[in-house]
């Protein structure tokens, strides 16, 4: 499972590190537009895309084949793409969060209500989007699956866009019980990974 998550991991750094500066890019999108929630929180949602990304590579460079011939599990090959996904979740949250956190110190506008508001919308988007759509994924494989992930990409980023734009995060407030929504999100992914192994396992059979 170790060497799994290094490859993965080393594909990453290797092939995607333009990615990192789509981060920057709309980080600094969102210093000048901190009213647009979309800026923010859109750095989350491409880890959908980048893990999309590596199971692609592994079915252009037959690595599906040649798996089989090595002691893995179904369990452990699907399982480490969720894996890479609460790695880059993780450190993509950590990075739009302490840039926002920066912005409202250098700003003065700094209110811990909003910041933990965007905190949870971050977290949440980054991992509901390949909660939804990797089954698929898996199931109809990239090729035909990409549909799918066009869908939940383009249903995303719409939905924060409006969301943003139309200032209606702004009217939550912390009486509403924020932290379920990051709890439903972890939920979602928690059940898309047992899912997309009984769909792999299935397969094999």
């Amino acid at each position: 499972m170790k060497g799994l998550l290094y490859k993965d991991l080393f594909a990453v750094v290797k092939h995607y590190k333009s990615y990192f500066f789509f981060i920057l890019v709309f980080l600094a999108a969102s210093w000048y537009n901190p009213e647009n929630l979309f800026y923010s929180v859109y750095p989350c949602i491409l880890v959908g895309s980048i893990i999309v990304s590596l199971i692609s590579m592994d079915e252009g460079s037959k690595w599906n084949m040649t798996c089989g011939f090595l002691p893995f599990t179904q369990e452990q090959l699907v399982g480490v793409k969720y894996l890479v996904g609460l790695v880059l979740a993780g450190s993509f949250f950590l990075i739009t969060v302490g840039a926002q956190a920066v912005r409202m110190l250098v700003q003065e506008v700094l209110v811990w209500e909003e910041l933990g508001m965007m905190a949870v919308m971050m977290i949440s988007c980054g991992l509901m989007m390949p909660g939804l759509m990797l089954p698929f994924i898996f199931k109809y494989g990239v090729e035909k699956g990409r549909l799918v992930y066009l869908i939940v990409l383009g249903g995303s980023a719409g939905l924060l866009a409006y969301f943003g734009t139309s200032g209606m995060m702004a009217q939550m407030r912390l009486d509403f019980p924020v932290g379920v929504i990051a709890l439903a999100a972890l939920a979602l992914y928690g059940v898309s990974c047992w899912i997309s192994i009984g769909i792999c396992k299935r397969r094999r059979v």
